[in-house]
């Protein structure tokens, strides 16, 4: 056998170089979970079994997520500002192809009031549309959803003394074991990291045959995956502290 086209699942890419298997792809995004540029792959097979695949993009629109963070921002004006220099760069890299934009907004600050304001992510996404939606290439936002959280001074609470600085400090601590000299307390904060994410990674059945390439490092445990347990806990903390 000299070469595998593989076909059902849409994201192109090979899977196997011995001999060649080949997802070919689908050759237009149907959804948003069909992000980026879509087509198909081009193979050739010379007289002696040799293959040269090549991706061919086919795609006319493509699906886009974009991120915008509030961290920065002060005020309307300077959302607008951020939201459609981020549209205007994602248009720029599309290839000449139009987009469908699904735009989160994430991060702290101070506009995460506003933002829960009844009708203001629906009047932001029609103001965006106003600009870049009429001619093609054309960049059309199916949506603006909110991920962003309150302003808070983290390192004030990390000093109270209560659950919440009791927490926040649990996770300084094991965000310094990274580059801590001492192996036994660096072992240790590993271990407890890992434990945390073993239910889902290495206990379940179906997280050991389905998430098994998705288990992240001890580098992205102690990085990415622990600032976003900080933010995700203090949140519910801060939340539960208000119903009381």
């Amino acid at each position: 056998m000299d070469y595998w086209a593989l076909g059902h699942i849409h994201q192109p890419g090979q899977v196997a170089a011995d001999p060649p298997a080949i997802y070919c792809g689908i050759p237009q995004g149907r959804d948003p979970g069909e992000l980026g540029a879509r087509g198909c792959y081009l193979v050739d097979v010379d007289a002696a079994g040799r293959v040269t695949p090549r991706f061919v993009t086919t795609d006319v629109v493509r699906w886009h997520l974009l991120e915008v963070s509030i961290d920065s921002l002060a005020d309307d004006e300077g959302l607008m500002r951020a939201c459609r220099e981020a549209v205007g760069g994602a248009l720029e890299a599309a290839d000449g192809r139009s987009l469908v934009i699904r735009v989160r907004l994430v991060g702290r600050g101070l506009l995460h009031g506003t933002l829960a304001r009844a009708g203001y992510l629906d009047h932001l996404r029609e103001l965006l549309n106003e600009e870049r939606s009429s001619t093609p290439p054309f960049a059309w936002v199916e949506s603006v959803r909110d991920g962003t959280r309150p302003e808070i001074d983290l390192g004030t609470r990390r000093d109270a003394p209560d659950f919440v600085g009791d927490f926040l400090r649990t996770v300084a601590a094991a965000r310094r074991s990274r580059d801590s000299t001492d192996p036994d307390e660096h072992e240790r904060w590993r271990g407890l990291l890992r434990s945390a994410v073993a239910p889902l990674f290495e206990e379940s059945l179906r997280g050991r045959r389905h998430l098994a390439a998705a288990r992240p490092s001890d580098e992205a445990l102690a990085t990415d995956l622990l600032a976003e347990a900080e933010s995700l806990g203090v949140d519910l903390l801060l939340a539960a502290e208000e119903e009381r």
